[in-house]
């Protein structure tokens, strides 16, 4: 997160700009200048995660915190590649990094634990992190044609605005939602409160990821219909959009209040029973 700068709203809201208008050159050296900056900051990311958790983590197998350090770096240039998806009104392929992430999860990350331990945990990780970003990288090498990393700032300057109002955003929404184990923690409740909280939040957060991906899907479409001057249809679908959101909150927030006290026991066991309670809130 910390190495995003944004850059995913950026491409959906200017790259659809320069394909109406035609003009490869231009996004290709919009696209070197972003991922130039991208690996750079995906860079100091990876060398602050491993400042942290060498300083806080100490006990933890040396080796596996520069693996995951490493797998950070990787992950900054991958999601510019997919981000570019997004800009180029692919919307399904934009999504398919988060796929092949949980996917090598299970096929890379497990094996590698069972084979070495957190070590080879962590390799699995950067595997998988490498994958992704090959994958990335062959879906877009068509418009990345003549690519040159070039760490320029010139002209970026409306970019880099766009993009930090949505980077700074993010920044706070993630303090607050990876707090609130910490949070209970600190409150004097103990690591059964906790791991209570932490079910309920990890529920909360399967839907809550779902609404601004759902956003950010339909940005090029409405960067292009407001290109076009069709302000009409682009007010037709935010008014869609807006309804049918506040229609899929209210189901869940009526499941939680229906349904939560039967639902926790059956999928989680009798004994996570209080979390039914703190689903309630969390949906609203």
């Amino acid at each position: 997160l910390a190495a995003s700068l944004g850059f995913t709203e950026v491409m959906g809201r200017h790259v659809p700009t320069f394909i109406q208008q035609n003009d490869h050159e231009g996004l290709t050296r919009l696209v070197g200048h972003l991922l130039a900056i991208r690996v750079g900051s995906g860079f100091l990311a990876g060398v602050f995660y491993w400042a942290v958790t060498a300083t806080w983590l100490h006990d933890l197998d040396f080796w596996a915190k520069g693996i995951l350090a490493l797998a950070v770096w990787v992950r900054a240039p991958a999601g510019l590649f997919y981000a570019l998806h997004l800009g180029l009104n692919r919307a399904a392929r934009w999504g398919i990094a988060d796929i092949l992430r949980q996917l090598s999860t299970v096929l890379l990350m497990l094996p590698g634990y069972l084979w070495g331990g957190l070590r080879g945990a962590a390799l699995g990780v950067l595997i998988g992190e490498v994958v992704v970003l090959l994958v990335g990288w062959v879906g877009v090498r068509a418009y990345a044609r003549g690519l040159r990393l070039h760490l320029d700032f010139s002209g970026m300057a409306p970019y880099l605005r766009f993009g930090l109002v949505f980077y700074f955003g993010a920044l706070i929404l993630a303090a607050f939602e990876r707090s609130g184990e910490a949070v209970v923690r600190l409150g004097g409740g103990d690591y059964a409160e906790v791991g209570y909280f932490g079910v309920a939040h990890s529920a909360f957060l399967t839907g809550a990821v779902g609404i601004p991906q759902i956003a950010i899907a339909l940005a090029p479409l409405l960067t292009m219909l407001r290109f076009e001057g069709n302000q009409t249809t682009v007010r037709l679908w935010m008014e869609r959009l807006l309804k049918w959101l506040a229609l899929g909150s209210m189901i869940v927030i009526l499941g939680a209040v229906l349904l939560a006290r039967h639902m926790v026991p059956f999928v989680f066991g009798s004994a996570y029973q209080p979390v039914a309670a703190n689903l309630i809130p969390m949906a609203m």
